[in-house]
């Protein structure tokens, strides 16, 4: 029976302090199947080697190979021969503007994908050493530390992550793939979680019948449509939540939900407490 280990951020890169790092591993051995308790995006620019993401079979990696393994998702190298460069980020605490990119397919499967089965990408030669110079960039800021490294880190990140969406976007989009219509459903989503949203709507959005639609949404995204929407929604109240003025009543119609009730239930099946702890709390670390 194989050992499955769990890495967290302090095992990989010793500090929480802020989530991201960048690793280059030449070669990256062969390792024990594990997971993380962060985001991994990985970039292959050298050799050859085996792959295998959780029961899928496993995959031959090579020079300009790109892909994500996200939180919580097993995987593991099978034989040394790659060399490649590991970013590892926890999406839930980098602070990144995402502004208008939740509709690129390549942005939703780095910062939303928690699919089992994560899609392996191939750059050309020109945008792979593209990508290289940024990553470059990415690890002498990181180590060096000089004043604003934060900062430039982050703006170097979005930089690589634009260039690979754009990249990999262009890619998917020269083909039929699912990707396409589910970033349009994406997309609607954003707009539109504050009102009612049916999955017919949705169906017709991304140009799949429902049946479809529910099976590549949750492949792509890990999660389905109705508990991706949820996830905007609850996002969405907790920062309404920061406003003494609104009531709950308010903030929970406000934020899409057809009463207090079911507000009440996600939000506490996300974040483990009720709208009134949850605000509550916030307020006492704004004193503090």
């Amino acid at each position: 029976m194989a050992i499955k280990r769990t890495f967290n951020f302090e095992s990989n890169i010793r500090s929480r302090d802020f989530p991201l790092r960048i690793r280059r591993m030449a070669p990256q051995n062969a390792s024990h199947l594990h997971c993380h308790e962060f985001t991994e995006l990985v970039i292959i620019y050298d050799g050859k080697g085996l792959h295998a993401i959780g029961d899928n079979p496993p995959a031959e990696l090579s020079r300009g190979n790109v892909f994500v393994i996200p939180k919580g998702v097993y995987h593991q190298y099978l034989q040394e021969g790659v060399s490649l460069v590991n970013i590892l980020f926890d999406t839930d605490l980098l602070p990144l503007p995402l502004l208008d990119v939740y509709a690129m397919p390549y942005f939703n499967m780095i910062f939303k994908g928690r699919a089992e089965n994560p899609e392996i990408f191939k750059l050309t030669g020109e945008e792979l050493e593209e990508v290289l110079t940024l990553t470059g960039k990415l690890e002498i800021e990181l180590g060096e530390h000089q004043s604003g490294c934060q900062f430039m880190a982050t703006a170097l990140f979005m930089q690589i992550i634009m260039y690979l969406a754009r990249s990999v976007g262009g890619k998917v989009e020269n083909t039929r793939s699912p990707h396409i219509g589910i970033s349009r459903t994406i997309e609607y989503m954003h707009k539109h979680f504050t009102e009612k949203v049916s999955i017919e709507k949705l169906a017709e959005t991304a140009g799949m019948s429902t049946r479809s639609l529910l099976r590549h949404f949750k492949r792509i995204n890990g999660a389905s449509p109705k508990e991706y929407l949820i996830e905007l929604r609850i996002n969405y109240a907790c920062e309404l939540l920061d406003n003494h003025r609104l009531s709950i009543d308010e903030i929970a119609f406000n934020s899409g939900f057809s009463d207090s009730s079911h507000f009440s239930k996600e939000l506490k099946k996300m974040t483990g407490v009720t709208p009134s702890k949850y605000r509550a709390d916030r307020q006492i670390k704004e004193i503090i």
